[in-house]
């Protein structure tokens, strides 16, 4: 197994293909996009852009940022079992793990 993968390669790490336990990793340029947490917790990362994260009664506002080597970034952290759009044109890290407790939404500015 190599751990080795070059830009254009891949899209998402699934934990059989990282030899991980949980971790599901993924990196994509989303412009708009309704999705589902369904019985995992994602961490959305956004490396580059801007966007808008909303669902049931939470709507967060990540960015602007231009690369990740300019500013610290802005994270969501979205519970499972939870419906959202992102709105926007952004570049952002995908990480996701099963769980079985539900939280609440959280947004993580750079400060």
């Amino acid at each position: 197994m190599t751990l080795l993968r070059r830009d254009g390669e891949w899209s998402t790490i699934t934990p059989t293909e990282a030899g991980w336990t949980h971790l599901t990793f993924g990196v994509e340029r989303v412009t708009s996009a309704d999705r589902s947490t369904g019985d995992e917790e994602i961490a959305l990362v956004l490396l580059e852009g801007a966007c808008t994260v909303s669902g049931d009664g939470f709507a967060f506002e990540l960015g602007p940022r231009s690369s990740v080597f300019d500013q610290l970034p802005w994270t969501v952290y979205l519970p499972r079992d939870t419906g959202y759009r992102i709105d926007g044109d952004a570049e952002l890290a995908i990480a996701s793990a099963p769980v079985e407790r539900r939280r609440e939404p959280v947004l993580q500015r750079p400060a």
